[in-house]
């Protein structure tokens, strides 16, 4: 039985823009999505500014409509654990709907979805159990491991 509904919070449901200025010149680099990337010290003042972030109020709208009792909710996200007092304070004080918080260990430089699909095969949470995947980038990675994902936005950092 499908249960859980998986989100994703840069991009999908936080309006990271205001941000994305910090990364765009390693965004357009060869470095990006390789572990070099995630070692430059600019992804540290991005993470830093993630609690400015603005909600997608309609995709809010659409957590709050699957959480139920037949629908878990698990924000997996590649942000690492060092902000999730912000990650957590920004979720419920936006609203969105209470669920399970799946982070990047700090100092883990995997590629996302490298990060996301062993995150799911350690919490037992195959395609099987999933209603749907919620994310903005890495869509066809998690979708040729068998995940229904709907793409939210397109993905990347602008």
């Amino acid at each position: 039985m499908k249960n859980y509904v998986i989100c994703d919070i840069d991009g999908t449901i936080a309006n990271n823009e205001h941000r994305a200025h910090i990364l765009k010149e390693l965004v357009d680099s060869d470095k990006h999505r390789s572990s070099e990337d995630l070692k430059d010290d600019r992804w540290t003042r991005f993470y830093d500014l993630c609690d400015k972030d603005t909600p997608y109020s309609d995709i809010r709208s659409l957590l709050k409509a699957l959480s139920s009792d037949f629908y878990s909710i698990v924000y997996l996200t590649g942000r690492i654990e060092r902000i999730r007092g912000k990650t957590t304070e920004w979720l419920w004080g936006h609203g969105f709907p209470v669920g399970e918080l799946e982070m990047r260990a700090d100092g883990d430089y995997r590629p996302n979805a490298e990060f996301k699909l062993a995150r799911l095969t350690e919490l037992g949470l195959t395609p099987d159990k999933v209603l749907c995947i919620l994310e903005d980038n890495d869509v066809e990675a998690l979708r040729a491991a068998g995940y229904r994902v709907l793409h939210v936005a397109p993905g990347g950092i602008r």
